[in-house]
């Protein structure tokens, strides 16, 4: 099983960064605010559900907690199909499209920095105030690394 999610995951990039995001890129292109949007819901949103499901863990019904469980799984993989490679150089988008997709998945490649900072400054936090993270927090911590990559495609541009 682990194979063929590996391998799904392997085709699901070159078929994303080949067909899917090209053509998304045509249709939204018009709309430079709506363009980076879309472009970033491909992998930056992603990190916004897992979020969201640390966040309601605890006080979700059941039923709700399977979809959110399912939902953060599935724009998970498509996060990490959108890890750009040689094949994701040569594809042309539009400006604003690209911006978010860049910021959404060189996001998805920072993450692991991102998370270092983070228990760094927790460790900080945890010296002033004792006491174990709780779900929540890293839940809300999420949507805040979500929030900066959405705000970094939109000023990507204008560096």
């Amino acid at each position: 099983m682990i194979v063929g999610v590996i391998g799904l995951v392997l085709v699901g990039h070159f078929v994303l960064w080949r067909e899917l995001i090209p053509a998304v890129g045509v249709v939204v292109a018009p709309v430079p605010v709506v363009s980076t949007v879309v472009g970033w819901l491909f992998a930056g949103a992603a990190f916004g559900v897992v979020g969201v499901l640390l966040i309601n863990q605890r006080s979700a019904r059941p039923e709700v907690l399977s979809r959110l469980r399912w939902t953060a799984g599935i724009w998970s993989l498509v996060a990490l199909m959108c890890v750009p490679t040689g094949a994701a150089d040569e594809v042309v988008l539009p400006v604003d499209f690209w911006a978010g997709v860049f910021a959404g998945a060189y996001g998805v490649v920072m993450s692991p920095v991102a998370a270092i900072v983070v228990g760094l400054v927790w460790s900080l936090v945890l010296k002033l105030r004792p006491g174990e993270p709780t779900g929540r927090a890293v839940g809300w911590a999420f949507v805040g690394y979500s929030a900066l990559l959405l705000v970094w495609g939109s000023t990507l541009l204008r560096m």
